[in-house]
Parts: C-alpha cells; sequence; structure tokens
C-alpha cells in the first residue's frame, strides 16, 4: 500500500508540475511552422505507451503508440517535443516489484448447445459466470470443455495447444485448440492490479459430420486484446461452432503471482 501510495502522489505532483508547462507549449504551437517541427520515437521499458499517451494529450503534439514495441512516436514543436521525452522519462519507471513478476492466466473454453442443461459439469468458478451467461444468450446447456494456463512475464508472449475430447467425432481428428497471449504490462491500482494483454488468441478446430455423413471441420477463432482486472473472471468472447455444441465461450482468469 505504501508504494501505491507513492506512485499517486508522484503521479499528482507531475500532473501538477505538466500543468504549468501546457501554457507555454500552446503558446509555442501558434509559433511554429510545419517545417520547423520535430518527430521524436522514444522507447518505453516499464509502462504502456498508449497510458503515457492519455497522460499526455493535453499537449499540443501529435502521439502515435505501438504497445508491442513499447514505442511512442511524437511529432510536434521543438520544445513541446522536448517536454514529452523529459515526462516520458519520469514516468517510464518499475513500478515496486510489478515489472519482474509472473502472471499466470487461466483460460477456460466453455462449450454452449441450444438444448440439454449441462450446468452442473461447469467448475464452481463458472458458475456465476454461466448464470450472466444464460441470461444474454439463447443455449440451455453449458459445459467445461478444456482449460489451459500459460505464465509469463512483461514483454513475453506464451502459448500452450491440446485437443478437446469432449468434442470427438469417430473416425476424425481429434479436436484442437491453440491458445497464445503477449503481456503487455502490469499495473498497480488501488484495489489490486490490471494486466494489459495484447495479441490474445484463442484457435481451434473442431470435427464435424454432416448430415450425409461425411466429415468436415468447423474452425473458430478469437483474438483480441485487452486489460484484465487481476482475480476476476472475464468472458472475452464467443465463437459460433457446428457439431456437439452450438458455440464455444472464451473465459479468462488472471492472477499475478510470485
Amino acid at each position: 500500500m505504501q508504494r501505491q501510495a507513492t506512485l499517486w502522489t508522484r503521479t499528482v505532483i507531475f500532473m501538477a508540475a505538466l500543468a504549468l508547462c501546457v501554457t507555454g507549449a500552446f503558446g509555442e504551437e501558434k509559433q511554429t511552422s510545419e517545417s520547423d517541427r520535430v518527430t521524436k520515437i522514444i522507447k518505453l521499458e516499464h509502462v504502456n505507451p498508449d497510458s503515457v499517451r492519455d497522460l499526455l494529450a493535453a499537449l499540443p503534439v501529435n502521439m502515435h503508440t505501438d504497445s508491442e514495441l513499447g514505442l511512442l512516436v511524437v511529432h510536434g514543436p521543438p520544445r513541446t517535443v522536448e517536454l514529452v521525452e523529459k515526462s516520458v522519462k519520469e514516468l517510464d519507471v518499475p513500478s515496486g516489484r510489478s515489472k519482474n513478476r509472473n502472471v499466470e492466466i487461466t483460460a477456460y473454453l466453455v462449450g454452449a448447445s441450444r438444448a440439454g442443461d449441462s450446468g452442473s459439469e461447469v467448475a464452481p468458478l463458472l458458475r456465476p459466470v454461466v448464470a450472466q451467461l444464460r441470461e444474454r444468450f439463447p443455449y440451455q446447456g453449458y459445459q467445461l470443455l478444456e482449460t489451459a494456463s500459460v505464465r509469463l512475464r512483461s514483454r513475453e508472449r506464451s502459448s500452450i495447444s491440446g485437443s478437446i475430447p469432449d468434442l470427438a467425432v469417430e473416425g476424425a481428428d481429434p479436436a484442437s485448440y491453440e491458445f497464445g497471449v503477449r503481456l503487455n504490462a502490469i499495473h498497480p491500482t488501488p484495489s489490486g492490479h490490471t494486466i494489459s494483454v495484447n495479441q490474445l488468441v484463442l484457435a481451434a478446430k473442431i470435427p464435424v459430420r454432416t448430415s450425409t455423413g461425411s466429415l468436415t471441420s468447423s474452425q473458430i477463432r478469437i483474438a483480441t486484446q485487452m486489460d484484465l482486472p487481476a482475480g476476476k473472471t472475464v468472458v472475452v468472447g464467443k465463437a459460433g461452432a457446428q457439431g456437439v455444441v452450438d458455440g464455444i465461450f472464451l473465459v479468462l482468469h488472471a492472477n499475478v503471482v510470485d
């Protein structure tokens, strides 16, 4: 808690100092022609460049980010660009032990069908999630198809693959999946941590027997980037499927671990 309080105090002090500089920066903006403007590429090591861009949005410069590479690209009047660069150095510092801590992300593949009630087959952790899904989607049956976990640190990517036995079809190759995620950063918050991830992808290949008896396959894919609250269970997305189930939900649970 003391580290978090220190972080909030530093942020307040920084924003107060930044406010004193904004007026002068706007004055320079009016006097600087496009030919006199400069572009600076700034590499960040500890914080999300999107967060820095949002924090410095009041400054009269153009800013673009690349979260995957940890880059902030700034274009504008020289003095203002210099101010942004100095500000980034103040903000781009490790937040306690967060940078060096591991994150464990568990993916639950939940199958949904329009007929039947398989709610008893869902783990206790997922029952509140299933209760919410029942209110929003026209499915009656839910079952946990597979669980997969990855552990990684900031700027790392990890993936895991395997089979889904409950979706097997006689005479066909096993149903298979691959789950991968890249951890961007861990952000301390007053209530815990927020885990920023990108390149989050679930891909699955499911065998299907057609009405004529032939075999084909249904391929699903869920891809996104998002912020996950540590310790919370979150429904990330849904993909329609054919065969044993009518849809598959991707549910994530993330924790910061030592």
